[in-house]
């Protein structure tokens, strides 16, 4: 986006005495002032220019002010529109007001009101101009942030896999019988649930919980876990029921 401090001025009719009265006043007040005596040659200067007010006369041979305008909404041109006409109808002002023209001037014209008009129009379409750069600005922002913040989760569910797997293969490890047990066991779990149709999206959650179906064993002692003789069962002893005398 070119942000100016005087606006770039498209003068658009077919009376070489209207654009130079314009030429005249705006001057002095804009960045250039260019001339168009009808429709198809303000699209070429438009094309091979960059212009922040349009000031075009609604009658003229051929195409119209207001068909100008029609292209300018259509196209979404990034400028600020003032109508001129010497006649008013007011099927035409409410075709302006619809197709959102910036201002409508009537002929005959005085330096004041041009010079109002293109100001208050130049001061709108920065203000537009403003708007739209924070916005975009606010969504890039937004996008950022929001791809860090998956990236972050990435990373974060990536660690938590391999640390729930480092922690199940050392458990696995202490028992060289059933090495890599857990991980079978997962991988029988994760089979059975997809013929067994259980719902994708659950599915890494259930994987998980059979990977640590023999988390406990972790806080048992090796003297318990791997004894190879049978475990050492506490004394047992018969309760001694006294009889209360009657």
């Amino acid at each position: 986006m070119i942000t100016r401090m005087c606006p770039k001025v498209l003068v658009v009719d077919d009376d070489p005495a209207v654009r130079a009265f314009f030429r005249e006043v705006l001057n002095p007040l804009t960045a250039q002032v260019a001339e168009a005596n009808d429709a198809s040659c303000a699209l070429e200067a438009i094309e091979s220019g960059d212009f922040d007010v349009i000031i075009c006369d609604i009658w003229m041979p051929g195409a119209s002010g207001l068909d100008l305008l029609t292209i300018a909404q259509q196209t979404r041109w990034d400028v600020g529109f003032i109508l001129v006409t010497g006649e008013i109808q007011v099927e035409t002002v409410i075709a302006a007001l619809r197709m959102r023209a910036s201002d409508f001037l009537l002929k005959p014209l005085t330096p004041e009101e041009v010079t109002r008009s293109v100001t208050q129009t130049f001061e709108r379409l920065l203000a537009l101009r403003q708007a739209r750069a924070y916005q975009d600005s606010l969504e890039m922002s937004i996008q950022r942030r929001t791809r860090e913040l998956e990236a972050a989760l990435s990373d974060l569910e990536s660690n938590f896999q391999m640390t729930l797997e480092a922690l199940v293969a050392a458990l696995d490890a202490r028992e060289h019988e059933t090495f890599s047990h857990s991980l079978r066991v997962r991988a029988y779990t994760r089979y059975l649930a997809r013929r067994a149709g259980y719902p994708p999206a659950l599915l890494p959650s259930l994987e998980q919980g059979a990977l640590l179906h023999d988390i406990g064993k972790i806080a048992v002692s090796d003297a318990i876990l791997l004894k190879p003789a049978k475990l050492d069962l506490p004394p047992f002893s018969v309760p001694i029921i006294r009889r209360v005398p009657g």
